[in-house]
Formats: C-alpha cells, structure tokens, sequence
C-alpha cells in the first residue's frame, strides 16, 4: 500500500512539475512579450519624434537659405542682374518661390518657373506659367518626354506645339514610330515619321513619310556609314 502512495505521490509530482513548470515558462515568455511590444512602441515613437524634429529642423534651414539667397540677389548691380540671379537660384536648389521675386516676365515664366518644373520633375508647376502659354506648354512636353508620359501631352494647348514638341519627340525617345498616328495634322505626321526615320536610320519608315518621303531617303541615306 506504502508503495502505491508512493508511487502516486511520484506521479503527482511529475504531473505538477509538467503542468505548473510549463504554466510559469508561458508566463515568463508573456511577460517578455509584452516587455518587448513596449519596447517596440516606445523605440516607434522616438523614433517619429526624431523625424518630426529633422523635418522642422529642414524647414528651418531652407527658410534661412531662402533669405539669405533673397537678400544676396537683391544686391545685384541692377535688375536684370537680380532677375537672374534669383533664377539660377531657384533652379539651383529647386525653389520655386524665387521666381516669385523676378520681375521680367518672360525669365520669371521660361527661365525659372519653366526650368525648375523641369528640374524638380513635377508637371504640376507647370502651371505657375500663366503670361506665356507656350513656355508652360514645352514645360509639359520636357517633362512629357523625360518620363515618356504620353498623357501629359494633352495637357499642351497649341496642337502643332503638341504633335511636333511632343508626339513626334516621344516617337523618337520611346522607339515607338506608332506614336506618330497620333497626330493630326498631315504635315506634321509626315515629318514625325521623317524625323524617326532619319534618326532611327530606318528607310521603311520613309514611306510614311507623305511629301517628305524623297528627302526622307535622301537623309537616311546620308547618315549610312560609308
């Protein structure tokens, strides 16, 4: 009977060292689980703090140079000078805010607003040219052909800037002489299929070419090697 107890006792013993053994491991592992999502919550957040903090410090300093750069151009010899220099200025560190600062229009739409769109790869301030519809519509077509965005070439006003400044550019960039369907007009779709041509050295192109076709050849030829 002595042994029975024993044995029973043995087993009780092995059973709670099992059961309440694995009980406080799982409570041990929960714990440091939790220590550790905290931890991680914790790091998530200075680590936000710290971004905002750099931001703001980064918006200080462009602020400082804007002002700087403002006073600087501002003590130029005389207003083309200063025109000027806030242009390269803006383009230079891609501020467009300068250009606010020029008094010639034409610097301040081509010159500044138009190169700094360019620059800073955004069709958007593209539409900061507003006294001269042509400058913001090769605005558009630069950036049109740097990304090879068809759709930003409807966004151009003037057809023939369209088909000629775009189209026909992309046809080229993209090796795609099917973008010369998209052109209205016959004369400009002939010379965009000239001009792929004549770059592309591809003669069959030439017969697209419509009254450009013979000088089409012509050039193609020419720029055969020998």
């Amino acid at each position: 009977m002595d042994m029975k107890k024993s044995a029973a006792i043995i087993l009780l013993a092995v059973v709670f060292f099992l059961f309440g053994g694995s009980s406080v491991y799982w409570w041990q592992t929960g714990v440091q689980q939790k220590k550790l999502a905290n931890y991680a919550a914790q790091m998530e957040q200075s680590r936000n703090e710290l971004q905002q903090q750099i931001s703001s410090l980064e918006k200080e300093v462009l602020q400082l140079r804007s002002t700087n750069l403002v006073l600087y151009c501002e003590k130029q010899s005389d207003q083309k000078n200063r025109d000027s220099c806030f242009a390269d200025a803006a383009v230079k560190y891609q501020d467009i805010k300068l250009c606010e600062h020029i008094q010639n229009q034409t610097t301040k739409d081509f010159y500044c607003y138009g190169k700094v769109a360019v620059k800073a790869n955004d069709p958007k301030l593209c539409e900061t040219i507003v006294e001269h519809p042509l400058y913001r519509d090769e605005c558009y077509a630069d950036i049109a052909v740097n990304n090879k965005d068809l759709a930003l070439c409807e966004k151009i006003q003037y057809q023939t800037y369209k088909e000629n400044g775009c189209y026909a550019a992309l046809a080229r960039e993209m090796n795609d002489v099917r973008i010369c369907e998209k052109i209205v007009h016959e004369l400009n779709r002939s010379g965009c299929y000239r001009d792929y041509a004549v770059e592309k050295s591809d003669p069959s192109v030439c017969e697209q070419a419509g009254s450009f076709k013979s000088g089409c050849y012509e050039w193609v030829n020419a720029r055969q090697p020998q």
